[in-house]
């Protein structure tokens, strides 16, 4: 068990607190397959005592490829999210593992937008340090790897997305049409549409500063 930091953008965020999202995707240990993503299949999870990893075959070649997931069961993650912070030479000078943090506010609480006229800087979550950290999850369970566009409704659901956002104009009720959505806006444009392999991972809030 260690942590490491996981971003979530604000919506993931809320919907961690309202006990709305246990589920997220990450194509983290996946990048080499994902150069070609369509060229690998999926022989076998691997389940070694404790670790989890997945042996992939090329389509072209059929050469085999080994790959560890980077997280493991047990785990426990620092969440990294979209934060205010008071400029303040304090807040400049302070150095990592001193026991206190300037002020800080969490976006995703409200828009804050009086925070700017009283000075206060808009920071996202890559440069959150774990000490202004307020959420702790344990990883509770990993899926094997799958393809984007292979999730089910009930991982849609779980990953904290809403009914009623289609995949396209004739399925206008699913989840998934709103996962697809929300994976466009973090990967980028045509993202979903590149169908990565990803590792599904389920976790548990165990930690939740001043909630």
């Amino acid at each position: 068990m260690y942590k490491r930091g996981w971003i979530f953008q604000d919506w993931g965020i809320r919907a961690i607190l309202a006990g709305q999202k246990t589920m997220t995707r990450r194509i983290q240990g996946l990048e080499y397959i994902n150069k070609e993503p369509d060229n690998w299949e999926l022989i076998s999870p691997e389940t070694i005592p404790y670790v989890m990893g997945a042996t992939f075959r090329s389509k072209q070649d059929a050469s085999i490829v080994n790959m560890k997931c980077p997280y493991q069961v047990g785990d426990v993650l620092w969440l990294r999210e979209t934060f205010w912070k008071i400029p303040t030479p304090s807040f400049k000078d302070l150095k990592e593992g001193a026991d206190t943090w300037p002020e800080v506010e969490y976006c995703e609480r409200d828009n804050y937008d009086g925070y700017k006229e009283w000075g206060w800087k808009r920071q996202g979550g890559i440069f959150m340090p774990q000490r202004a950290s307020r959420i702790d999850v344990e990883i509770t369970g990993i899926k094997p790897p799958e393809r984007v566009q292979d999730i089910p409704e009930e991982d849609a659901i779980k990953e904290g997305c809403e009914i009623g956002h289609g995949l396209d104009d004739s399925s206008p009720f699913f989840a998934r049409g709103d996962f697809k959505n929300k994976w466009n806006s973090i990967n980028g444009p045509g993202a979903w549409r590149r169908n990565d392999w990803v590792w599904p991972y389920e976790f548990s809030l165990i930690t939740l500063i001043g909630g």
